[in-house]
């Protein structure tokens, strides 16, 4: 695995000793697959191009990458810090900023997922209990539409908005053009724990992206997929990844799979961006994140009915946590960058 030990090899000599046993569980795991499946090849993704870093710009005024849409061109980024919205083009230009914290249209209370489509951006405005919808145009505020703690939201072709939350009695609302509402699917998990019963004090639980008639919504903190028809409403499928842990374990360290980011591609597949992390973070509620030092992270790509396809790897730090494509691109984004990757091949050892 030529370019993954590469990737790896760039680490200081006084991490390399720490980490070497669990950068070789995580490995392994990304290899092996899901339980039942052999082994898959799969390509590996390196960074291209960094097209936004905060750290970098003058003048733009953001506060932290929180979600990232990617659409015709443009990026349109929700900063939570600032509470403002921006749009860039993919050269890095900006365009505008909209948004200020408080409670009057055009204000923010916690900024949740957002997306790009249609002629307008869409961004989940937790604390206050709506989605908000801005033009791409200038960033003129247009409407609200209510939904309670709603965490990540997708726009169609046709304008329908699509928002995700736990606290709605559907998992689904929808808001057509014509004003109607319809609200679809359901999340029971066997569980619960403190950032689902405080949503609003947490980050994005659920993720959801569209594909045609396609929708999917993921559960990052139980490994949740479940794939929805927004033509009839009805659930396609629904599936998790199993099994959660590394098959080999080379040291004292235990992972727990969370998923930080779940999109479809542009051939209707659906990518999961692992992160691995151990049982303290979500015991301790963010006491301990571990692995800063890990400079890879897994993909697993499965079809829309729920079929694994393979694992990737892509060259990527821990804190990672959005992905999406647009016209074949991958692109991933960190609190402080966003990035354009390319794929090179690999196969296993």
């Amino acid at each position: 695995m030529v370019v993954l030990i590469a990737v790896c090899a760039c680490k200081s000599n006084n991490s390399e000793a720490t980490y070497l046993d669990d950068e070789y569980a995580w490995k392994k795991w990304l290899e092996e697959g899901v339980a039942g499946v052999s082994a898959n090849d799969g390509p590996f993704y390196v960074l291209n191009d960094t097209i936004l870093n905060i750290a970098t710009m003058d003048n733009a005024g953001i506060g932290i990458i929180s979600d990232f849409a990617v659409s015709n061109g443009k990026i349109a980024i929700a900063d939570n810090i600032a509470s403002k919205i921006h749009l860039f083009t993919l050269d890095g230009h900006h365009l505008w900023s909209s948004g200020e914290s408080g409670e009057g249209p055009g204000c923010f209370a916690h900024i949740g997922g957002i997306d790009m489509n249609a002629g307008v951006v869409a961004v989940c405005n937790t604390d206050l209990g709506r989605v908000d919808l801005f033009g791409i145009g200038n960033g003129e505020y247009l409407e609200s539409l209510p939904v309670q703690w709603p965490f990540d939201v997708t726009v169609l072709d046709d304008t329908t908005v699509l928002a995700a939350s736990i606290a709605e009695a559907a998992l689904i609302t929808a808001f057509s053009s014509d004003g109607s509402i319809e609200k679809y699917g359901e999340w029971d998990p066997e569980e619960t724990d403190g950032m689902v019963e405080c949503p609003s004090a947490s980050n994005i639980n659920l993720k959801i992206d569209s594909f045609n008639s396609y929708v999917a919504v993921t559960s990052v903190y139980y490994n949740n997929y479940q794939i929805y028809d927004t033509a009839t409403q009805e659930i396609v499928s629904e599936f998790q990844r199993e099994p959660p842990l590394p098959i080999e374990q080379s040291s004292e360290s235990r992972y727990i799979l969370r998923v930080n980011d779940c999109t479809f591609d542009d051939n209707g597949d659906v990518w999961a961006l692992l992160a691995p992390t151990r049982p303290e973070w979500v015991d301790g509620r963010y006491s301990d994140i571990p692995l800063e030092n890990i400079s890879y992270q897994g993909i697993d790509v499965f079809s829309a009915q729920g079929r694994y396809l393979c694992g990737i790897g892509v060259e990527a730090l821990w804190d990672t946590s959005n992905l999406t494509f647009c016209d074949s691109v991958l692109y991933l984004g960190s609190p402080t960058a966003i990035c354009r990757f390319r794929e090179v091949s690999y196969s296993s050892e």
